[in-house]
């Protein structure tokens, strides 16, 4: 089979299709849903790259660190447990809103890996990194640089996140974190403070 045609078709279109995903304000429970269930897949096919090139893992590690995460989470989806607990780890969804003033706006979905000694990335970043170092280790050409879709919606009065059964077969919880513009135009985290007055609003589609 074509290297390149087989790496666009189950390495770059799942991630466009989990890319996009995660840019719809969906509720999801954190550690069981659409999102998870599609980030192990992708995690186990480009770990498996490491298949059409055999260099030493150690070395490959210490090259593209991002490699790693992928055969941490691709091991930990198939095992469930692995031998070497420095390597388990789990996902986490977090939904991300811009905060400015009192107005609030859809970010993106953030896919947390979160180890067990504490460790923790952002998979789109990790599997964006991995990605990028196959598609020059193999040869192989990628259609356009990745990059992080992010939420279409404006700001509104409130947080806003759709439940969709579809996306989350179980539904207990959810979380949210907040983001506002820092002196240059980052983007920093922000922890909500006394007097702050959030409505959170949730819509249903059944």
């Amino acid at each position: 089979m074509n290297k390149q045609i087989q790496f666009l078709n189950d390495v770059v279109k799942p991630w466009d299709e989990l890319n996009a995903l995660l840019s719809k304000p969906f509720a999801y429970e954190p550690g069981l849903n659409d999102g998870t269930r599609m980030a192990g897949s992708l995690a186990i096919t480009i770990n498996h790259q490491w298949d059409f090139e055999k260099p030493i893992r150690d070395e490959l590690n210490t090259v593209c660190p991002s490699t790693k995460v992928m055969w941490d989470i691709a091991d930990m989806v198939k095992h469930h447990e692995l031998r070497d607990k420095k390597r388990e780890n789990r996902f986490s969804l977090v939904s991300a809103f811009e905060r400015n003033g009192n107005k609030y706006k859809f970010l993106r979905t953030i896919i947390r890996v979160i180890y067990e000694d504490g460790r923790e990335f952002d998979f789109a970043i990790e599997a964006i990194n991995a990605i990028n170092y196959w598609s020059v280790k193999n040869g192989l050409t990628l259609p356009r640089e990745l990059k992080i879709m992010m939420g279409t919606d404006d700001f509104k009065d409130s947080p806003l996140l759709t439940y969709n059964p579809s996306k989350s077969i179980a539904m207990n919880s959810t979380e949210i974190q907040f983001f506002q513009k820092g002196k240059n135009g980052e983007l920093v985290s922000y922890v909500l403070q006394n007097g702050d007055d959030i409505i959170f609003s949730f819509s249903n589609i059944t």
